[in-house]
């Protein structure tokens, strides 16, 4: 994980190298405001508009992520925070996006953490062997299982967002096992659950024990980092590296974030 200052802001060629270097950059305190933070987006390449979240201003791609439910409030309610499953952004479009980025409006006085996966680093816990074999194999990623009435946010009372509705088909992508990070030339696990469906070649059975057993090991506690928000605070990673989950808990005050995901200049 990479810090960084002002210069980030003004020399979007730094962020690119820091990309490289960490996978994630944390950037605290710079972007003042909201059009602020749509001004810096929109000098990182084409954004990628959500297609099933609001957006905060028409053509920006940007959408807000809101809560202020207590623990107990999420307890009795059975209900999620929204994007606390594993996952890397959109994985189900046939382009993803390349770039993530949250920007922290204002932090809950307890609660509301993130916690960040590196999918390359991660390549260490894998023999050779099984790597080879990944590297064969391909994803069926499909938003179905998340953004229908019959997936997660449709069954359950989800908190932080107001996901609409597609069709029980979804949107799916078939997408390497393994894929080369744009910015660091790395390879990285392109695989989560929450988007994840089946490895194609399987059977479906020779599927459900793979993926178990990759997300078993991609998400060990020493690929892992937790993210404590503060205000005005931005967090910026690669999305074919990093996989990330909002921890599912309540908080106390109010969480509102602002994402924004960001495909790269040509």
């Amino acid at each position: 994980m990479g810090y960084s200052d002002e210069s980030i802001v003004r020399d979007t060629s730094e962020l690119t190298m820091l990309l490289a270097e960490h996978g994630l950059v944390v950037v605290p305190g710079l972007i003042r405001d909201s059009d602020s933070f749509i001004e810096f987006v929109q000098q990182l390449g084409s954004v990628v508009t959500s297609p099933f979240l609001s957006e905060v201003v028409t053509g920006t791609g940007i959408t807000r992520l809101e809560h202020s439910t207590s623990e107990g409030e999420l307890r009795a309610s059975g209900g999620i925070v929204f994007e606390s499953g594993w996952h890397n952004d959109a994985t189900f479009l046939e382009e993803p996006p390349a770039i993530s980025i949250l920007w922290c409006e204002n932090a809950p006085e307890v609660g509301g953490d993130t916690v960040f996966c590196d999918a390359s680093f991660a390549m260490t816990s894998f023999s050779d062997q099984f790597l080879g074999f990944l590297r064969t194999l391909h994803g069926v990623h499909s938003s179905g299982g998340s953004f229908s009435t019959s997936g997660a946010y449709g069954v359950n009372q989800v908190f932080g967002a107001t996901p609409r509705w597609k069709d029980e088909t979804g949107l799916q992508a078939v997408h390497p096992a393994i894929v080369t990070s744009p910015f660091s030339g790395d390879e990285c696990v392109y695989l989560n659950p929450s988007y994840t469906q089946r490895l194609q070649e399987l059977t479906h059975l020779e599927s459900a024990q793979i993926l178990e057993l990759v997300f078993r090991t991609l998400f060990m506690d020493e690929h892992l980092v937790r993210l404590t928000w503060h205000d005005r605070m931005m967090v910026i990673w690669d999305n074919s590296r990093i996989a990330h989950r909002a921890v599912n808990q309540g908080v106390v005050g109010t969480r509102r974030m602002l994402h924004c995901n960001i495909r790269m200049a040509a």
